[in-house]
């Protein structure tokens, strides 16, 4: 019979188990080491976290007689080792334990279940946060208070034995509850031109552009960083997702429905220049406003892939960039790594399953109109040549000129950046973007007006509302009803005034400057308007109208019941 392997860190769940030999030497080796701090830990890699962190292990924990409690990692008592080596349970920071190996006894048996716990689940029946959320809060609050390892795993600690098998009890676990691609590498830059510098192991000491001097902990201290995570793991993780298919749709001439029918796309797929085990890639960049009170804002590269159902598009989202800060990115600066990243994809491809490789194109981005000029590097839309489509020269207002504006070009996109600078912008283009080096992405066609400005708030809402919103029911594009201009203008009524005549009317006609043309006045009464007191002159003049008006609905009423005699031959 094979060997039973025993469960990993069984010791944090059992009472009087024994810790390995191994993890308590490590423990006691670490004491006295100097607690870094947790920005300090987000360039380390292969991360090992102390399992014991609470008080000593001769401390008897206290009873509880109400209700029976499953055995948690604080409420156990230690087992003395023969050569009493386990008197004292040191306390290590995470940051010390980057390059020791697990030991056999520890590394976790691939075969036993993982943490099931999706992140969409609730933390509790009836809880108004789910566990990912809980998760983003504890990271946002040690970031926020630049916590020691030391001082993450307490307070995961205290938060397991308030409310047990809700929070991770160790930092180890909260960590891995982040994903298997969680492992982020900050990216640096310079802090005073924010020109791009790289990892921790590029070796440089100062900034190539400014020449000012880098430091790795004073970048990390000031937040001169962005964090990057592996593309290519993320996609993979969802490609081998048994519950995840890869749709090779099939369009018919004539129908579009999703990307996959553009003319373009098919373009690629007939040429050969996609392969059909090929996928590619929707993404888009935007700034997101974290607090009311502050100007922080979080800066992501999102990526969808395009042969996935739309609905599993929305689900399985990845994330290989992100930003944090006061003020806008450099976005140049941000697109980086991520290109260098998606170039490896183009050549080499993802290899998943069973041997299958699949290489990685991105072919549209979806941006605002905010996002895509810095994208593309060149002016927003209210400068002049502002448009990315076409050569319209804007500059505010965009008004409708003969002949139409030409469509720009892929290669004369290309010249205008290679020749262009920031000072001197050639055609609306400040320079080259580090997404000209895509070769399948195309700087003018690739990207594309997005859904929520253009329909959801842009121009398709603007024509609905005229031709549908009865607050414009005066306007010659309103599709309702007719106004009341409209009617007054076309119904013969105003070739029956004669100068100096009164027109009563109630204050929804908006009449005056045509009634004015002919120099009739234009009466309505105060009793119209929405107040509650009338002053003495609006009484009088409304007792006066009144005596009329009830005049004209007799006459009117008359003439609409009483029979009329027809003619006599």
């Amino acid at each position: 019979m094979p060997p039973v392997q025993s469960n990993y860190k069984s010791y944090l769940m059992v009472t009087n188990k024994k810790i390995p030999r191994t993890t308590e030497y490590r423990h006691r080796k670490g004491k006295g080491r100097r607690h870094k701090r947790y920005k300090q830990y987000l360039c380390s890699t292969g991360v090992e976290v102390p399992d014991r962190i609470l008080g000593r292990h001769d401390r008897e924990p206290p009873a509880h007689h109400d209700a029976p409690l499953q055995p948690t990692a604080g409420k156990r008592k230690r087992a003395d080792s023969k050569n009493g080596s386990a008197a004292e349970d040191d306390v290590v920071d995470i940051g010390d334990h980057q390059t020791m190996q697990e030991p056999e006894a520890e590394r976790p048996n691939p075969n036993q279940s993982q943490d099931g716990n999706c992140g969409d689940d609730l933390l509790y029946p009836g809880a108004p946060i789910t566990k990912g959320q809980s998760l983003l809060l504890l990271m946002a609050y040690v970031l926020r208070h630049n916590l020691t390892g030391i001082a993450l795993d307490h307070l995961l600690r205290i938060f397991h034995e308030l409310f047990p098998a809700l929070i991770p009890a160790t930092s180890y676990l909260f960590h891995k509850s982040y994903g298997q691609y969680g492992e982020y590498v900050p990216h640096f830059y310079c802090y005073q031109c924010s020109n791009y510098i790289g990892t921790k192991e590029c070796g440089l000491t100062q900034c190539v552009l400014c020449e000012a001097e880098f430091d790795v902990e004073a970048s990390l201290e000031k937040g001169s960083y962005f964090l990057v995570i592996s593309l290519s793991l993320q996609i993979k993780e969802i490609l081998e997702n048994p519950n995840i298919k890869i749709q090779r749709h099939t369009s018919t001439p004539g129908f579009i429905c999703d990307v996959q029918c553009g003319g373009e796309y098919r373009r690629l797929k007939d040429s050969g220049e996609i392969g059909d085990d090929d996928i590619s890639l929707i993404w888009n960049s935007d700034g997101i406003p974290v607090f009311k009170s502050s100007r922080c804002q979080i800066w992501p590269i999102q990526c969808q892939i395009i042969e996935l159902h739309p609905t599993e598009r929305k689900n399985n989202i990845c994330v290989p960039c992100l930003w944090f800060g006061e003020s806008k990115p450099n976005i140049q600066t941000l697109l980086i790594p991520f290109v260098q990243e998606l170039q490896e994809l183009q050549s080499n491809g993802i290899t998943w399953g069973d041997g299958c490789t699949s290489k990685v194109h991105a072919l549209v981005c979806s941006a605002d109109s905010v996002a895509r000029p810095l994208l593309q590097n060149k002016k927003q839309f209210n400068g002049i040549y502002g448009c990315d489509f076409c050569y319209h020269r804007g500059g505010g207002s965009y008004p409708y000129v003969i002949p139409e504006p030409r469509l720009r070009t892929e290669v004369e996109h290309f010249d205008n950046a290679m020749n262009a600078t920031p000072q001197q912008p050639i055609m609306g283009v400040k320079g080259p973007s580090q997404l000209m080096k895509l070769d399948k992405f195309q700087m003018v066609q690739g990207f594309v007006p997005e859904y929520q400005h253009s329909v959801c708030l842009g121009v398709t809402r603007q024509l609905t509302s005229l031709w549908l919103d009865s607050t414009n029911h005066q306007h010659e594009a309103y599709a309702g009803k007719s106004s009341d201009k409209f009617i007054t203008m076309n119904s013969g009524f105003l070739e029956a005034l004669r100068p100096g005549d009164e027109v009563m009317a109630d204050r929804g006609f908006t009449i005056q400057d045509v009634l004015h043309e002919r120099k009739v006045k234009l009466n309505i009464p105060a009793f119209t308007h929405k107040r509650g007191q009338l002053t003495n002159e609006e009484v009088t003049r409304t007792r006066r109208v009144a005596n009329v008006r009830i005049h004209v609905e007799r006459d009117l009423k008359s003439s609409k019941f009483c029979p009329k005699l027809s003619p006599s031959p």
